[in-house]
């Protein structure tokens, strides 16, 4: 299967500003404030730049490739992960101080993501429960999370705050 090398565009939809370098890493600058983030708009977010970008791959790859050759959607970037380009260092003080607003944004990243991937997975001809890896199959693992962000953050936080988002993710 083929992917394109896209990943986590989540920040985009929030407003933020992304870098693109050579090699295809994204990064993002500017970081928003916890309010910013809640507030902001993503009503119209399937009309993003970068998501456009992720769409124009997966359709070149879905109107080009020949037949028996899958299209694999980008690796959904964990809600951990997009908090922290999105909130940058200031992430981690904000699960002390305002724990409750840290769950809200998560949830709102979460069902972004699941937005992102019905689009992706749509475009891709993909259904929600399988997921090509290269040459692999998955049934009944129908995305691919990266949660980079998680190495940082203790079990009992993870328990309390990410384990939640990914669920929902899964289901």
């Amino acid at each position: 299967s083929l992917r394109p090398r896209i990943v986590n565009v989540l920040p985009s939809c929030f407003g933020m500003d992304c870098k693109t370098t050579d090699d295809g890493t994204m990064w993002f600058s500017n970081p928003l404030r916890l309010d910013q983030a809640l507030n902001a708009d993503l009503g119209g977010m399937e009309s993003c730049s970068e998501v456009q970008r992720v769409l124009e791959h997966l359709h070149f790859f879905a109107e080009n490739l020949p037949e028996g050759v899958k299209i694999s959607c980008p690796i959904a970037v964990g809600p951990l992960t997009s908090a922290d380009c999105i909130l940058g260092k200031e992430m981690w003080v904000q699960f002390y101080d305002q724990p409750e607003k840290m769950g809200a944004l998560l949830d709102k990243i979460t069902e972004a993501t699941i937005r992102l991937l019905k689009l992706y997975k749509a475009v891709a001809n993909e259904s929600m429960d399988v997921a090509w890896i290269g040459p692999l199959y998955m049934s009944n693992g129908g995305i691919k999370v990266g949660n980079d962000s998680l190495v940082m953050l203790s079990p009992e936080m993870f328990r309390e705050f990410v384990h939640p988002a990914i669920a929902k993710l899964g289901k």
